[in-house]
């Protein structure tokens, strides 16, 4: 079986549910989305199978050798590809660890989540760049609907200034 793919993946992560950690048969599933219609199959059609799981969510293996290929979403247009099925490393890197409340108790990796209530002004949040995969820590300014702005070095929220 042999798939072709354009390197234009949205989003790519580890998602630790545990659907995800038993298709991948690990502690998480290492997976990049891209649209539905950027990925084709090449060769070897007749040995993917597929199990749809729900309406969003129809995962495909190799009956061959048993491979997690991938889970598509078709009611998002999008192809959730495995990682480690790919030939080479694509340009984006992991940005995000999901579901991370429901890792495997066995799982010694150092993603942790404290879940204390809504993310609130001021709430320090780490997660990785999209560019080269760094670690990030930055403090949280605005929340969903805020008006955030950077004018002569000095950042406004809802047109209030911030003190530096």
């Amino acid at each position: 079986m042999r798939y072709e793919v354009n390197d234009n993946f949205k989003y790519s992560g580890f998602c630790h549910c545990s659907d995800c950690r038993r298709f991948a048969g690990s502690a998480s599933s290492a997976m990049a989305g891209i649209p539905s219609d950027e990925f084709r199959f090449t060769s070897g059609l007749d040995a993917v199978k597929q199990y749809t799981k729900t309406e969003s969510t129809v995962l495909a293996f190799c009956s061959q050798c048993g491979a997690s290929l991938y889970a598509a979403k078709p009611q998002r247009g999008m192809v959730h590809l495995r990682l480690g099925t790919l030939d080479e490393a694509p340009s984006v890197r992991p940005q995000f660890h999901s579901c991370v409340a429901s890792k495997a108790g066995w799982d010694t990796s150092d993603v942790s989540l404290l879940k204390t209530g809504d993310p609130q002004r001021g709430d320090v949040i780490v997660f990785m760049s999209p560019q080269d995969g760094t670690r990030l820590i930055k403090r949280l300014v605005g929340l969903p609907g805020d008006t955030v702005a950077m004018r002569a070095k000095v950042l406004y929220v809802n047109g209030t200034a911030l003190a530096p």
